[in-house]
């Protein structure tokens, strides 16, 4: 079951992901028409899409992108074609432009379902990180998808993964 969370301050829009996911099954979507609510809801539970507009109102959705978990899949829904390049820039999956129908949904799903398979394989390639304890071990390497601070017991050694997105093309 796929975990997901669609921002839209247009309700009608999140009615039409909620109909989709619903007939798609396999989807656990809640929805959120306040951007700071989403955001929130989105720092507890990482979920594994996120729909996202991207013209709302007092916020960017461009911009709130910068602040998702690195390995939730970005999905955009608005109606602004325009931002289509500024929305791969943030690592977007796809871009679904409104009006759009089922069938691309589907597809848009289907892309965020491999970019996170791919996010799985890959990021324990791409995410090693070494520390060199001074006494016994001349260094340890740690395999991590999500880790933010690696602190060594017998030393002040530490090091931190960067809180950024990331694709897993990096």
């Amino acid at each position: 079951m796929l975990k997901c969370i669609a921002i839209d301050d247009e309700p009608i829009a999140l009615n039409i992901i909620e109909s989709y996911c619903q007939q798609h099954g396999e989807i656990q979507l809640e929805t959120f028409t306040s951007p700071q609510e989403g955001m929130n809801r989105i720092k507890e539970i990482s979920p594994d899409i996120v729909f996202m507009d991207i013209e709302m109102t007092g916020y960017s959705g461009i911009e709130l992108a910068k602040e998702l978990p690195a390995d939730s899949a970005l999905i955009f829904t608005t109606a602004y074609a325009n931002y289509a390049l500024e929305g791969f820039d943030v690592d977007a999956v796809d871009f679904l432009h409104k009006p759009y129908f089922y069938e691309r949904f589907c597809r848009a799903i289907q892309k965020a379902e491999q970019w996170q398979r791919q996010w799985m394989n890959r990021s324990w390639d791409i995410l090693i990180y070494r520390f060199w304890p001074k006494y016994r071990n001349p260094h340890i390497s740690i395999r991590c998808i999500t880790c933010l601070i690696l602190q060594s017991l017998t030393t002040s050694n530490l090091c931190s993964t960067p809180t950024t997105r990331r694709s897993p093309s990096l």
